[in-house]
């Protein structure tokens, strides 16, 4: 992870790298940056005076940093070792941003300005074609993270011909890898099937096998974020199932974030209620893989012997399956 440093008058050399804001209506805020691909989470603050902002780090290679916005808006910036890059932004206008200084973030500008005016179900055709044109990219990586790994409609296949297409120029890619994981994996879900002994992680970080405090008849497990568009909504709704439940039924809560503090904020009065955990890897994570997780959100719910009785991704019936299959 890019970590903050001061500014020098010099360029950037070595590992080291430098990004130049300038937001027009934007005189005075803070904004957030952070690699996804950070497995420790950590977030920096970017801190704006009279438009500009200024931000210097070090990276070994090519990756993805995320600026992000108080109103969960996200830009994607490409760093690289010894380069020098200039950010430009509408506060009116957040999502055409540009950014100059690579080819990596030339050819993301170029995406941007072709995709603007699609709809967002089109916009992962044209990504996949952009993979199919730069495979050696990094820019290539994201788009396939962006637009099919977190994709709730992605199919196994496209996933798969995405792979085939990038494999070859990144090897040992951890993206690619738990790709791949995710995919042999893929049926573990399914009713009728044993729910492994996963690993927790729980905000103390001192984690935990998930069956080891397993005393009830039925236990909910479900998967989120924070960033899903309801994912507030998913959470209002499994603590009035727990509540309800709570003599024969445990729940068991697993978050796909990479920003833990967010997460951590918003279940912090859970501790009695839910046993939710959080790595921060979101679906790079070990666990999400060995588990077999395909899309967001999903639950399930079992029976002592941690067998699935069924699942879903519709929270609506999630209420349904729990008054049929719990019994109190």
């Amino acid at each position: 992870m890019a970590m903050l440093l001061f500014l020098t008058g010099c360029g950037p050399s070595g590992n080291n790298f430098q990004l130049q804001g300038e937001f027009t209506g934007m005189k005075a805020g803070e904004l957030y940056l952070f690699n996804p691909n950070d497995p420790q989470g950590r977030i920096d603050t970017l801190h704006i005076v009279n438009y500009h902002f200024s931000y210097e780090g070090t990276t070994e290679d090519t990756i993805p940093l995320i600026l992000l916005f108080p109103n969960a808006v996200e830009h994607v910036i490409f760093v690289s070792p010894a380069t020098s890059l200039r950010y430009t932004a509408a506060a009116n206008d957040l999502k055409n941003y540009h950014i100059e200084g690579s080819a990596e973030n030339d050819l993301m500008n170029q995406f941007r300005t072709e995709t603007s005016s699609l709809k967002e179900k089109q916009i992962p055709n044209t990504a996949r074609q952009y993979i199919k044109d730069n495979p050696t990219s990094p820019v290539s990586l994201y788009l396939f993270d962006r637009y099919f790994l977190q994709s709730q409609s992605s199919t196994p296949s496209q996933i798969t011909s995405i792979l085939k297409l990038l494999k070859p120029h990144h090897p040992d890619n951890r993206l690619l890898l738990s790709a791949e994981g995710l995919l042999k994996n893929a049926d573990l879900l399914k009713k009728g099937n044993t729910v492994p002994n996963v690993t927790l992680t729980p905000a103390s970080r001192k984690t935990q096998k998930l069956w080891d405090k397993s005393t009830k008849d039925y236990t909910l497990i479900f998967f989120w974020s924070t960033w899903l568009s309801n994912g507030y909504d998913i959470l209002y709704k499994i603590r009035q199932l727990q509540e309800t439940n709570k003599e024969t039924m445990r729940t068991v809560g697993f978050s796909l974030d990479n920003e833990r503090y967010r997460w951590e904020d918003l279940t912090r009065r859970d501790s009695l209620l839910i046993d939710h955990s959080c790595d921060g890897l979101s679906w790079s994570s070990p666990t999400i893989q060995q588990i077999g997780l395909q899309t967001l959100p999903f639950y399930l719910i079992t029976d002592r012997t941690h067998r699935i009785l069924t699942t879903g991704t519709n929270m609506d019936q999630l209420s349904k399956d729990v008054t049929k299959y719990v019994k109190n």
